[in-house]
């Protein structure tokens, strides 16, 4: 008997919140497999859609969870269920915390990590649902076959990185809420990551204005190089977030709770050692590097010793680097100087780049080489002038960008976005032919939409990008505008289509009538049976995404498909080529991924 397939956590919650009491459940014992399945990914984030601060003063919430359960009718209890909701939520962390330290098996069976944003969970000792210090070390010291980690600021994240070199098998860590002053590991001790990702919280200007902050951002880069060049020699990815807030904190008087320093003996000896020994002019280079990722959100900042230090981190690991994330800020730099990047394949830019910028500066350095290319937004709408710069770029195989905003442009109708005049084929006809993956970001923050059906005009496209261009496989068009209630979601799009290219579905042994149809019947992502192995017809589902007079977190999203056949055209090219999507596009919900909040089909900023 095979494993069955992942259930969702979502239809598991579902099917518990129908049980009124734990006795419905019956015990049973689990095998390994399902102990591995269970423990495999320790996942102690809270449900993402709660956003209320968590109750612990609850009058006998036991007993007010049971009669909650007895009256389904009650409006009351409808209304607050999600108070309901959160305790629950703490019971399950504080049952995985204590399960992982007191059965140091378990924890060895946990692979993937991920902390919770919420941290309510140890620092309250007289909440009902607190866990003890030793608790929570055992827990940590019990998961040392973790191969990737998230982590956040509390104890447990802590005691993981100020103790990395016992994790002999983690390559991915991703560290947010968490200076790196605060917490690091021993800088005599190697360990085995792969890939590294912090993002460091609250960094802001302060009295004495840029100057003061350049200083600040110029210390962490550097300090951070000194601690991967002495302790990462494996590292191949490396991204420094720079932010001046915390991310993904709940609530007005929310407060981060401090690390106590019995559980991080010895870092202020650590903190100190890197930064008296922080690198000199000859000693940035990190080995293997391949991935370099710079960020952040604040403007005015690239003075020339803070371009001078980035300078220098490109420059000597610029043999080995392949992929490069900027904000626009150091666009211009880069793009002046010397460095000679040959093996650049993947380039990010966060922020706005001028069109001149792309035709001339980015084109003449980098165009002939690139196969991945994001940028946050431009200047100008989607046009053909920018698509035929595009188009110059054969290698290109990815492409995720953003327009100008639409208010007060040629697409802004009265504070509405005119989509039958935004014609994107103007753009999208003159792209690279070997584009495998197209993500458009339409931008009208200060505009709406009066009906849904405004958005029709994009969800017709699939026929005409498909046809035009026969290796894509994956196209999404995203716009960020408006709602009717003069809220702005940033996280996710008010509108979005979605379509995916996949292999012709043929029902039965003989040929589908009228693809359409044949392809729905079986559904989205079914197993595809009799597919039809030549190179001119496929099926092109489009999802569409529509939260206008939906609640946030619930868009209505409708799927459909259609088949397409294509003949030679004047450029020789006979049919479809490459591979297919993996799958029809299910998403709908904003995903939570350690408080990184992105829209499914956005991957253009290497979010893992």
């Amino acid at each position: 008997m095979g494993i069955p397939p992942q259930i969702p956590k979502e239809v598991l919650r579902e099917i518990v919140s129908y049980l009124n009491r734990s006795d419905d459940l019956t015990p049973c014992p689990l095998s390994g497999v399902a102990l591995s399945a269970l423990y495999g990914h320790v996942d102690l984030r809270t449900f993402p859609w709660l956003d209320s601060a968590y109750v612990y003063d609850m009058e006998d919430s036991d007993s007010d969870a049971d009669a909650d359960a007895d009256d389904d009718d009650d409006e009351e209890v409808l209304q607050d269920k999600s108070a309901g909701q959160d305790v629950i939520s703490l019971k399950r962390q504080k049952n995985l915390i204590s399960s992982l330290a007191t059965n140091p098996n378990l924890g060895q069976l946990a692979s993937a990590f991920s902390d919770g944003t919420q941290l309510h969970y140890f620092s309250d000792a007289a909440a009902p649902d607190s866990l003890t210090l030793d608790t929570i070390i055992s827990a940590a010291s019990s998961m040392t076959s973790l191969t990737s980690a998230k982590l956040t600021r509390n104890v447990l994240s802590a005691c993981i990185i100020s103790s990395l070199h016992s994790y002999p098998h983690l390559e991915r860590l991703y560290v947010q809420n968490l200076s790196p002053f605060e917490v690091i590991w021993d800088s005599t001790k190697v360990t085995s990551l792969r890939s590294l990702k912090w993002r460091i919280p609250n960094v802001r200007r302060g009295p004495n204005g840029d100057e003061e902050l350049r200083g600040i951002i110029r210390g962490i880069i550097g300090y951070i190089a000194n601690v991967v060049r002495r302790t990462c020699p494996l590292l191949t990815e490396l991204d420094i977030i720079i932010e001046d807030s915390f991310s993904d904190v709940g609530g007005e008087g929310y407060k981060l709770p401090d690390i106590p320093q019995q559980a991080i003996e010895g870092v202020e000896d650590r903190v100190r050692f890197y930064q008296d020994t922080t690198p000199d002019d000859e000693s940035l280079t990190l080995g293997n590097l391949q991935h370099l990722g710079l960020q952040w959100k604040h403007y005015n900042i690239v003075d020339s010793q803070t371009w001078q230090l980035v300078e220098r981190l490109i420059r000597q690991n610029s043999s080995t680097l392949t992929s490069l994330t900027i904000p626009s800020d150091l666009c211009d730099p880069i793009l002046n100087s010397s460095i000679a990047l040959k093996n650049l394949t993947s380039l990010s830019i966060a922020g706005t780049v001028r069109t001149p910028i792309i035709a001339e500066g980015i084109t003449s350095r980098f165009g002939a080489q690139l196969e991945r290319f994001s940028l946050s937004d431009t200047d100008t709408p989607f046009t053909a002038s920018l698509g035929q710069t595009f188009g110059s770029w054969t290698r290109l195989k990815y492409l995720c960008i953003g327009d100008v905003e639409m208010a007060g442009g040629p697409y802004g109708n009265d504070g509405r976005p005119d989509f039958e005049a935004y014609d994107l084929m103007e753009f999208i006809t003159h792209l690279p032919r070997g584009l495998e993956e197209l993500h458009l970001r339409i931008h009208g923050y200060s505009l709406w939409l009066d009906e849904p059906s405004d958005f029709e005009p994009v969800c017709r496209l699939a026929g005409p990008i498909f046809r035009k261009l026969r290796c894509l496989h994956t196209c999404d068009i995203l716009a960020y505008i408006s709602n009717m209630d003069g809220g702005l979601s940033m996280e996710q799009p008010e509108n979005a289509v979605h379509y995916r290219r996949l292999p012709h579905l043929r029902v039965g042994c003989g040929d589908a009538d009228g693809g359409v149809s044949a392809a729905s019947e079986e559904g989205p992502n079914k197993e595809r049976r009799g597919l039809d192995t030549t190179s001119r017809t496929k099926d092109i589902w489009t999802s569409t995404m529509d939260s206008v007079y939906q609640d946030e977190n619930n868009p209505l999203i409708s799927h459909s498909c259609q088949t397409i056949e294509v003949d030679e055209d004047g450029d020789g090219d006979a049919g479809f080529e490459g591979r297919d999507a993996e799958g029809v596009w299910m998403g709908g919900e904003t995903v939570f991924c350690g408080g990184d909040k992105t829209w499914p089909g956005q991957t253009g900023f290497r979010l893992w």
